[in-house]
Formats: C-alpha cells, sequence, structure tokens
C-alpha cells in the first residue's frame, strides 16, 4: 500500500545514512525491487548520456546527480572506521563534496542505471567513482519503492512504462502510485487509456503481461485510437493471450519457469519475429544471440541458456511481442473497415458477435478455393466450427481486397511510386455482399447490395464503352452485353492449383499492412484451404504469416487436402468476346430502364441538333 507523505518522509529519515564516495565497480544494479521497478538498460540512452559528458562532464558533485543505493550496516561501518569517522558524522554530511570516499564492494543501487554505465565507458581508470546516497539494506519496501519512483528521472518513463505502471498498482489498490503514474499522461492519452480500460477482456489481456515489463517498452499510447474503433475485441484479446502463452513457453525450463524478469527489453526486441523453427536463416541468428548473450543476458547458467536456446527454435510460428501486437492492428484495420461497413446497422458491440449473430448456415460448408471455385469440405463439422470457418473466410476475402473494399493502400516499395488510392469500388462491394450471403450471413445491407447486382455491372458496362470509344453517341444493349460477358468470362476462367513458390520475407516485409510485391502473392494464397492445410511452411514467408496469425485470433483447425471434395464449380470457357457477335440476352427491367433513359437522352441531343439546324436555315433565308 501507498505510504502517506508524513510515514515516508519518517520511515526514510530512520533508514538514512549519508552520502559516500563509492567506486564505480561496487555499484550493481541486482536488488530484488530494483529489478522489478526499474527500466532496462538503454544503451541508446546511455550513448546520450556520454556524448553529454564528452561535452559537459559527468558533474557529479551536482545535487541532482547524486544517485540512492543500499548497503549492509555491517560493511558501512567496517567502511567508516577504515576512514576515521562515525555512522552520525556522515549522516549529518549535508554537501556531495564533503562526501568521504569509502572501499565498499557491493552497493546496491536503487536508480542511475544509464548514468553510471555512461560513466564507466567515458570516465578514466583512476577516476572511476560516483556520489551515493545510502540507506540501510534494512529499508522497507514500500519506502524503496518510493524512492526509486520519486528519483528524478534519466529519461522520460515510456508510455509503455507508464502504462504497466497504472495497471500494476491497480492490482495493488494503490490509489496514490495510480494517480502519479496518470499525471505522467499528456495530450489525449488519458481519454484513450480510459476507454480502453472500460473494455474488460481487452484490459484483462493487457493486465496478463505486466509481470514481463521487457515487453512493454515500445508500447505507444498514441496508438490506442486505432485499436478502440477497430472493434474486433476478441481477436485483440486472442493476440494478447498469444503473447503470453508464448512468452512463458519460452523460459519455462523442465517443470519451473524463469522469473519474468528474465524477458527484458533487448531480448524482445531481438526476438519478436523471429520464426526459427521454419528459418535456418532465423535459427542461425537465435545460436549467434544466445552465443553472445544479447538475449537473456541475466542468466548465466549454461544448462538454463541450451533450454532457451531450444525452446525458441521450437518455437511455432512467429514470436509475438507487444510491438508486433500493434503492427498487427495495422493490417486488420482496412479488413475492420469492410465488415464493420458491410454490417451497416446491423453493427452491435463487435464485428465477430454481430455477424456470427446473422449466420444461418447454408446445407453445404462450402469454402473458396481460389478466386473461381468452391469445394465443400467433408469431415462433419461442430457448429460453432461451421460458424467460425465461415467468418474467417470474410475475414480472408478483405484481406484479399482491401485496397478495393476501402481507402486504404498498400505499402510503398522502396524507390518505387506511392500507391494510388483505388477504393471503394463498387464491385468489389458486389463480390463481398454476394460471398457473404452465399456464406449464411443474412445481412440486410449485403442482400441490397446483391439485390443491385446487375444496375451496377450495367452502369460500369455503360461508363467503359463512353471512355473505351468516345466518339460514339450511344451503345446497344449489344454492346454491352458483350462487355459483361467478356467480365463474366474472365472471373469463372479456371485457375490451376499449384503450390505457390513464396521469396524469403525480410524482418520490416513481416508486419503491418503488405508491401505492393507481396500483395499480388497475398491475393492468391489467402483461401482457407491454404491456410489451414498442405504442407508446413519450410521458409519464413507469407503463407507462415498469414497461417499463423489465422490460427492464433481465428479458427484453429487441422485439415488436411484430403477433407475438401472436388470442385463442384464447372469453369465456363469461351472465346474473346469482343470479336465475336453474341445474341442478346434479355436485359431486366433495371437494365431496360436505364438502356431507355440513355436512349431518351440521345434522341434529345439529337433533336436539340436537328432544332438547331433549323433556326439556322431560316435565319438564312429570311435574310
Amino acid at each position: 500500500m501507498e505510504l502517506l507523505d508524513a510515514d515516508f518522509a519518517a520511515k526514510k529519515l530512520m533508514c538514512y545514512r549519508g552520502i559516500a564516495r563509492v567506486p564505480l565497480h561496487a555499484l550493481k544494479f541486482e536488488h530484488g525491487v530494483v529489478v522489478d521497478k526499474h527500466r532496462n538498460l538503454s544503451d541508446e540512452n546511455v550513448i546520450r548520456l556520454e556524448k553529454i559528458y564528452e561535452q559537459v562532464g559527468c558533474s557529479r558533485l551536482q545535487e541532482e546527480n547524486v544517485i540512492n543505493a543500499v548497503i549492509d550496516d555491517d560493511d558501512l561501518v567496517a567502511a567508516l572506521s577504515l576512514h576515521g569517522m562515525s555512522l552520525d558524522e556522515m549522516r549529518n554530511l549535508q554537501w556531495p563534496q564533503d562526501a568521504p570516499a569509502l572501499h565498499l564492494e557491493n552497493v546496491q543501487c536503487l536508480s542511475g542505471m544509464h548514468r553510471i554505465e555512461a560513466a564507466r565507458r567515458f570516465l578514466n581508470e583512476n577516476d572511476k567513482w560516483w556520489i551515493v546516497r545510502l540507506f540501510s539494506y534494512d529499508t522497507p519496501k514500500p519506502v524503496l519503492v518510493r524512492i526509486i519512483e520519486s528519483y528524478s528521472n534519466e529519461q522520460k518513463p515510456s508510455d509503455g512504462e507508464i502504462f504497466r505502471k497504472i495497471r500494476l498498482y491497480h492490482r495493488e489498490n494503490d490509489q496514490e502510485a495510480q494517480k502519479r503514474w496518470w499525471s505522467c499522461l499528456e495530450k489525449s492519452k488519458p481519454k484513450d487509456l480510459r476507454q480502453l480500460l472500460r473494455r474488460p477482456s481487452l484490459t484483462a489481456g493487457f493486465d496478463a503481461l505486466i509481470d514481463m515489463p521487457g515487453l512493454w517498452a515500445k508500447l505507444q499510447l498514441r496508438a490506442l485510437h486505432r485499436l478502440l474503433v477497430l472493434k474486433c475485441d476478441e481477436e485483440i484479446t486472442l493476440y494478447l493471450d498469444h503473447i503470453a502463452k508464448a512468452w512463458k513457453r519460452i523460459i519455462r525450463c523442465g517443470n519451473t519457469m524463469l522469473p519474468f524478469s528474465a524477458i527484458n527489453t533487448v531480448t524482445i526486441q531481438r526476438l519478436k519475429l523471429l520464426a526459427p523453427k521454419h528459418s535456418d536463416i532465423d535459427k542461425s541468428l537465435v545460436i549467434d544471440l544466445i552465443e553472445r548473450r544479447e538475449i537473456f543476458p541475466s542468466q548465466n547458467d549454461c544448462g538454463v541458456r541450451k533450454t532457451l536456446l531450444e525452446n525458441i527454435c521450437d518455437f511455432p510460428g512467429v514470436i509475438p511481442s507487444l510491438w508486433t501486437f500493434f503492427e498487427t492492428l495495422k493490417y486488420l484495420e482496412p479488413l475492420c473497415e469492410a465488415l464493420r461497413q458491410l454490417l451497416g446497422a446491423q453493427m452491435k458491440r463487435t464485428i465477430r458477435s454481430s455477424l456470427t449473430g446473422l449466420f444461418f448456415p447454408p446445407s453445404k460448408n462450402m469454402v473458396q478455393l481460389n478466386k473461381t471455385e468452391d469445394v465443400e469440405i467433408k469431415v462433419e463439422l461442430s457448429q460453432q466450427d461451421a460458424i467460425m470457418v465461415a467468418y474467417t473466410e470474410l475475414w480472408a476475402f478483405c484481406s484479399r481486397h482491401f485496397n478495393g473494399l476501402t481507402a486504404y493502400t498498400l505499402r510503398k516499395e522502396t524507390g518505387g511510386p506511392k500507391p494510388h488510392v483505388k477504393g471503394p469500388n463498387p464491385v468489389a462491394w458486389q463480390h463481398l455482399a454476394k460471398f457473404a450471403v452465399s456464406r449464411g450471413f443474412q445481412i440486410t445491407h449485403a442482400k441490397d447490395l446483391v439485390a443491385k447486382e446487375e444496375h451496377y455491372h450495367l452502369e460500369l458496362a455503360l461508363d467503359y464503352l463512353r471512355k473505351a470509344k468516345p466518339m460514339y453517341p450511344t451503345f446497344s444493349s449489344d454492346h454491352v452485353q458483350k462487355v459483361l460477358t467478356a467480365v463474366r468470362s474472365h472471373e469463372s476462367t479456371k485457375t490451376h492449383e499449384s503450390i505457390l513458390e513464396l521469396p524469403h520475407l525480410s524482418l520490416d516485409r513481416r508486419s503491418g499492412r503488405p508491401f505492393e510485391r507481396d500483395f499480388i502473392k497475398e491475393k492468391e494464397i489467402m483461401f482457407l484451404p491454404q491456410l489451414y492445410s498442405g504442407p508446413p511452411c519450410e521458409d519464413v514467408n507469407l503463407r507462415l504469416l498469414r497461417r499463423d496469425l489465422f490460427s492464433r485470433i481465428f479458427v484453429s483447425l487441422d485439415l488436411q487436402t484430403a477433407d475438401f471434395r472436388i470442385p463442384t464449380t464447372t469453369p465456363v470457357l469461351v472465346q474473346d468476346v469482343m470479336d465475336i457477335d453474341i445474341p442478346p440476352k434479355p436485359l431486366s427491367l433495371d437494365a431496360q430502364h436505364i438502356e431507355l433513359q440513355l436512349r431518351y437522352a440521345t434522341l434529345q441531343q439529337e433533336y436539340q441538333s436537328v432544332l438547331i439546324q433549323h433556326k439556322t436555315l431560316l435565319s438564312k433565308s429570311n435574310t
């Protein structure tokens, strides 16, 4: 519990021992409270402090640079005895320049990790010391915690640290400590965080990670607005749960688990997005990181380090983190927008709850094999699995066409032009609506779009003809039908199935929305049979990334190629319809109405032209 200010001041004074000049080699950062509360070492911040030291010096005698530490009372008394000073005399010292140089060996620091590391690198070998404010090693934990957190920060606390501390103290029911950390937030961040904390399932997902401080370093609270509007809480919660399970699996050594403090920020940064079980390149990198002690540096036991290496290299899929979590939200964002718009007025609470509430199972469990063919799943599915298969297919459809369904664009290739905005495209929306209805989702807006399908196609065909032949005043129904037939014959052309060869993805291409080149492949692989069946991935490619993500946040099925029947749709192969005459197909009433409007407009133009000619002739005859 939080100490009242008066109690804190009294207990702090009682445990205070004085100030001393301590050699740097004696300064340690291994106290249990420090390991739990202090930020992990940031090499970037150490380098920043080194540069400051080079410019203006260390300023070790300035009050604001004095660091706090605890010392065993017996060790301190022994060192003071050699110096000819009593404990009371030391307690009465006020200024850093009066601090005695004591020969101490085990001083556990409560603060100053970055400036001490920078000093070790900067100072000469015969000048390595620092001024330390000493407290008894028996100082109560609540007092130590308050000392640590009230210390003048070496760097502004990160958003992730603030978020984590707020939830940590909420768990401990420490109201005063919560208030202090809330006060660190600025601008719209408190509002966004409070909105998040009103969603119990999401809050629980983050709370499950608060004992792993290394995960939180890269979290940005300004990205919460993206999370709050997605309305895919179930998927978000499942991914957060995946992060917790992944790291617990990695640090499990036999029947025991390493302390969560072993997962420091550098370890998270080095391992995120790697898939060493599937990639020899990634595996070699992990082995090198273990051997050079760049990851899990606090673990010295060779047997433990060997087990950690085995756990990492045996991890199925891509290693996640809170950073990959927010990158995944960037990928899901346009998909969520499309599905929310498809639901329209029937959108309630979340996308999953809304769609499952509108699902009426069709007679057969059909899935898309490719862009033109459906196949039936032969194995019997539970009602819940049948719902989730159809639901997952909708997400896969949106992933293949998100740039046509929304105004979101692909990521630009290095050196390439910026991708153009292609959506929202009415034809893409027609296909999505038709697909949703075919899978059993009784969505009113989707049904309305399907009912207008011929109307939209006719308008687009006419628009194409006007642009292709701008000198033609009007077009017959034969012209329109040729365009429509050409499009439909192209859509029905059979796709020959084969295992698509996919390239190895570098780390920068493994997260966020897809790049332009990768999206070409994405449109070919984002079908349920490819995501949930087929041979295992032997490299970090797009198929592995999507399989891993979809199995974590949607349905988790283990299907084989034999579980799908032969495609039931029959492709229609035709000649180039633009070069042959095709008997006109009777138009619907909507199509006839549009054609009559076009003919009427053409006749009006012809009438106006004849009228002008008539008036011109009259004026000439009068003259």
